[in-house]
């Protein structure tokens, strides 16, 4: 599974926040469920570790 998530960086800016607090928010909430950030470009992506099944 992969999960990507963008930010409207003037939204985020309007409520207050830097654009860097939110990704940081964000990476810290799905590193607590063992989520790593894959991608840090303007759209942050986790993976999760998927179990390989095998065919018996």
């Amino acid at each position: 599974m992969t999960v990507k998530i963008s930010f409207d960086k003037a939204a985020v800016e309007r409520r207050g926040c830097r654009l860097e607090d939110a990704h940081q928010t964000v990476k810290n909430l799905f590193a607590v469920h063992h989520l790593p950030c894959a991608s840090e470009d303007s759209v942050l992506a986790f993976k999760d570790k998927a179990m390989a099944t095998t065919s018996p």
